[in-house]
């Protein structure tokens, strides 16, 4: 005589076949899908002006969340060369958002965070600062071909008074490609 407090095999096969949960499939998106809206490039920035000579080059990544936003980060490398001053190199990474108007025209906001010598620094022990600068501008992309880009931006630096490196406007030139169709 069987109890039906006792386990069953029989009806827990049952159970299992007739939940709900266990009809429903999860999906996860291939690393393929994911790697064809990643986007690679670089800045390439030369600029001179009252503060010193700059010359940045910033490898980035990007990722599109939809065909028109996408998010990333570029990792800042500049040497800068201050008026009456030695040279320095200043390293930082730089979070981005990208909105495409179009094909050609796209806005952008950065919030470029570099880091370098601190100006009171003693030779041998060098102090390094943080100092972020948030950025908003405009920017025009021509493609010369489906998987790469030329782009270049004026962005303008909403901590400009502050900034000892960034003057109140950044041109930035650059160019993006993707490795995957």
């Amino acid at each position: 005589m069987a109890n039906s407090q006792y386990y069953d095999p029989e009806k827990a096969k049952e159970v299992v076949q007739n939940d709900s949960i266990s009809k429903k499939k999860i999906e996860l998106k291939p690393a393929a899908e994911i790697t064809k809206k990643l986007y690679y490039g670089a800045i390439v920035q030369f600029n001179s002006t009252r503060r010193g000579t700059l010359l940045e080059l910033s490898p980035l990544i990007g990722y599109n969340i939809t065909d028109k936003f996408s998010a990333g980060l570029m990792f800042t490398c500049i040497y800068f060369k201050p008026v009456n001053f030695y040279g320095i190199g200043i390293f930082g990474v730089t979070p981005f958002l990208k909105f495409e108007f179009s094909r050609d025209f796209y806005a952008i906001g950065e919030l470029c965070n570099i880091n370098y010598p601190s100006e009171f620094s003693v030779i041998g022990v060098e102090k390094r600062v943080w100092e972020t600068n948030p950025m908003l501008g405009l920017g025009y992309s021509v493609s010369l071909s489906e998987k790469f880009a030329f782009n270049t931006a004026l962005m303008y630096n909403l901590n400009h008074l502050k900034s000892k490196i960034y003057g109140s406007f950044v041109m930035r030139v650059g160019f993006t490609f993707r490795i995957y169709d």
